[in-house]
């Protein structure tokens, strides 16, 4: 699911050997990457290599913004975190732009990196993941907080349910899905540790060879948020694949790097609904919600709602 589809850049021979050649490249030839559903992404091969860029859609950021982003990404590649940190121009700038039909496009260039998006976890994967995002957020409390944005205080699914076309013909389960995740309100503790957060970490954000990480991938969600949101986040992508067993496998392996207060670990669950309900809401919307698919689900929306989980899992 690409979101915004009139606010994306669409590529051609011509803008993107535009592009390249503000790094001094000459383009070979190029084709879209099948990830992201919020910029345009293409793999380019030139004749000095392959590379990958990114044009940002339609008022998505500020330059200031976005250089916070690269600024955040260097920062981690710095310190031993797998990412593809940016290429500066021949200006010695890392956001490139390019005039076409009347806008301003916002570009960045990266290297590419060999690895490919992981189906399942494996509990190899998952150690690997769930060290990396300790790691991250350990460097972030290190890190100035300069304002990127508003922080995050309070989750309230607001933006799929608005691209949901005639709610009212879908079948009722489905509508009494949506309405229940509509209602749905986590008010996140302003004592939360919090600062720079991926918010969108999963096998679905990072390229992988022999279940080890190879680059940690699209940090464009990068907001100023409590940890226990980002790592609730991305446990919620880990029961989706492999159950509630999943969530202590992952937790042990975070906890050695970044022990977890048990205020931190109450948040998790509701927060792992929360994101339920988002990604539930983004495929009724796409379309991609056949019977099977909600009933599953449903299934999971009730074990969430289930004192157990947070009592067995995050015990």
């Amino acid at each position: 699911m690409k979101l915004h589809q009139n606010e994306q850049f669409i590529p051609t021979e011509k803008n993107v050997s535009h592009l390249l050649l503000e790094y001094g490249l000459q383009l070979a030839d190029y084709k879209l990457a099948d990830s992201g559903i919020e910029n345009c992404t293409i793999i380019t091969n030139t004749l000095s290599g392959k590379y990958v860029l990114r044009v940002y859609r339609k008022n998505k950021k500020n330059d200031k913004d976005i250089k916070q982003e690269l600024d955040f990404i260097t920062y981690l590649e710095k310190n031993d975190i797998p990412t593809a940190p940016p290429i500066t121009n021949l200006k010695g700038d890392p956001v490139s732009l390019i005039d076409q039909d009347g806008y301003t496009w916002q570009a960045i260039l990266m290297q590419y990196i060999s690895g490919t998006h992981a189906d399942h976890y494996t509990n190899e994967l998952l150690a690997n993941l769930a060290e990396i995002q300790a790691k991250m957020h350990n460097l972030a409390a290190h890190k100035s907080n300069e304002t990127l944005g508003e922080e995050l205080t309070t989750l309230r699914e607001a933006h799929f349910i608005k691209m949901i076309e005639a709610r009212e013909t879908l079948d009722p389960r489905t509508q009494d899905f949506v309405k229940r995740a509509e209602n749905y309100i986590v008010n996140l503790d302003s004592s939360l540790p919090k600062g720079l957060c991926h918010l969108d970490f999963d096998k679905d954000n990072v390229l992988a060879e022999g279940n080890r990480v190879t680059a940690v991938l699209d940090f464009d969600d990068l907001i100023i948020a409590p940890y226990a949101v980002c790592l609730a986040y991305t446990l919620w992508d880990v029961v989706f694949d492999l159950g509630l067993q999943g969530v202590a496998s992952y937790l042990g392996t975070y906890e050695k790097l970044r022990p977890l207060s048990e205020h931190e670990k109450s948040f998790i669950r509701p927060i792992v609904l929360f994101r339920h309900y988002v990604i539930g809401c983004m495929n009724i919307a796409d379309g991609k919600m056949d019977n099977s698919t909600l009933n599953k689900y449903l299934e999971l929306e009730s074990e969430l709602l289930s004192p157990p989980f947070g009592e067995s899992q995050l015990s």
